[in-house]
């Protein structure tokens, strides 16, 4: 058991002595487990991206259009946190590189998203066989697909926009690396 499990196991326990009536007790580890883990991940990507040189708004937008489109769809799982964390940090900051050097056209937005909006017909809500999402699948895919939506026009925008050419390219890798994200999920929990 990690560190970050340890303090959150032990925070949710006394949460949970507490208020034993009022509190669910794997929630609100769950909840402690998330705080601490984004706070790790940003902890080491803004300075990993400014020793790099990498656009730190660059970053933040391959970041945000990537974690908006994984909380609706959620994709593939590591099982060591450590793992996920070096990777998330990893493709993160690659991404935001690879905005800097890449000028997408129109065409490859049209067919970024139609083949996206494929992808998560054919992948749906991608969950870990661990803890299956059964009540809110419907509500996820619905604000995934609204989601998707808006990040398209948004896109769109920001290619007629001549300076946002660099953003346009973040928002789209961001969504990319959720749909590779996707395909792996659907490969690995068949």
């Amino acid at each position: 058991m990690s560190v970050i499990h340890k303090v959150a196991d032990s925070l949710a326990e006394q949460i949970y002595q507490a208020a034993p009536d009022k509190t669910n007790k794997e929630i609100v580890q769950y909840f402690f487990i998330r705080i601490f883990t984004q706070a790790v991940f940003f902890l080491f990507l803004i300075p990993l991206a400014l020793l790099l040189h990498i656009d730190i708004a660059v970053t933040v937008i391959v970041l945000v259009s990537y974690m908006v489109l994984r909380r609706c769809w959620g994709g593939a799982h590591l099982e060591n946190d450590i793992a996920c964390l070096a990777l998330s940090i990893t493709t993160v900051l690659l991404a935001a590189w690879l905005a800097t050097l890449i000028e997408v056209t129109i065409t490859a937005i049209l067919m970024f998203y139609m083949a996206s909006f494929l992808i998560v017909k054919w992948t749906d809500v991608v969950d870990s066989p661990a803890k299956r999402i059964v009540k809110l699948r419907s509500k996820f895919r619905r604000q995934g697909l609204i989601t998707l939506t808006i990040l398209f026009a948004i896109n769109t925008v920001l290619f007629f926009m001549p300076k946002a050419s660099v953003f346009c390219t973040a928002v789209l890798l961001g969504a990319g690396m959720e749909m590779v994200s996707l395909i792996i999920g659907k490969l690995t929990y068949k």
